[in-house]
């Protein structure tokens, strides 16, 4: 999965404004969330359900920056931390790492992630119709950790991943309301990385505008070998996010 290190960009949305005589306009956005995610899927080289292990939903947070510029690229700075600890019982053999559990084995996991996105993008259309198409860079890293109480084994992983970039917004007939969609992905060798949402917004027209956005977002990720983690996992459930234009 190193591979992709090589390729990576990252980006970000905000907005700011400067005198109409100046060159370009700028504009900075701002926003924050909580993510109520929900685990499915299976970890570990000889695997086992995220149900099994005991993972259960919880919040998470996410926020991002991003830079408007008129006639270049624009830019977002996003991240999102999810940490959780859970507990269970095997329905079957695990092995994170190395050691190996039996079935019936109490099982504590203290699971850490952190998504670093810089993305790149280009609006298309810019109108009651919105699209924007670009390339993100994302690093990721976090750990796993388990024990038994007795036998304990973790995992540590980092990675630069390229994705592509895409967004759709169309504005409503109802002042400040917008339906909007976006999706990060790549595919490589058999590994796979998305992160998709889609949301319903409302947004102030004035000089500092506020919104809220509500949604459901999903981020899957699904890694035969990355640093020794293995791994075919999503995390999805709502979120609501506060917005901020300057």
């Amino acid at each position: 999965m190193k591979k992709l290190c090589s390729c990576a960009l990252l980006v970000g949305t905000t907005t700011i404004s400067i005198p109409a005589s100046a060159d370009l306009f700028l504009g900075l956005h701002a926003g924050a969330s909580i993510w109520h995610g929900d685990f499915d899927g299976e970890i570990g080289s000889v695997s086992q359900s995220a149900d099994d292990l005991g993972f259960d939903a919880e919040n998470y947070n996410s926020f991002y920056f991003a830079v408007e510029l008129i006639g270049l690229p624009e830019i977002r700075l996003a991240q999102t931390n999810i940490s959780t600890l859970a507990a269970g019982t095997l329905t079957s053999d695990f092995d994170l790492n190395g050691i190996s559990y039996p079935v019936n084995t109490d099982l504590t996991t203290d699971f850490e992630m952190k998504a670093t996105d810089l993305t790149i993008y280009w609006q298309l259309l810019d109108a009651v119709v919105g699209f924007d198409l670009g390339l993100t860079g994302r690093y990721m890293d976090g750990s796993v950790a388990v024990t038994d109480g007795t036998l304990d084994d973790s995992v540590e992983y980092s990675v630069i991943v390229p994705l592509g970039f895409v967004r759709a917004r169309f504005d409503l007939p109802f002042s400040g309301w917008y339906l909007e969609g976006d999706s990060h992905l790549i595919r490589y060798e058999g590994d796979s990385f998305s992160d998709s949402a889609i949301k319903l917004g409302w947004q102030t027209e004035s000089l500092a505008d506020f919104g809220l956005k509500l949604g459901y977002r999903r981020m899957s990720l699904e890694v035969a070998d990355l640093d020794g983690f293995n791994a075919d996992l999503d995390i999805s459930g709502p979120f609501a996010t506060a917005t901020f234009h300057f």
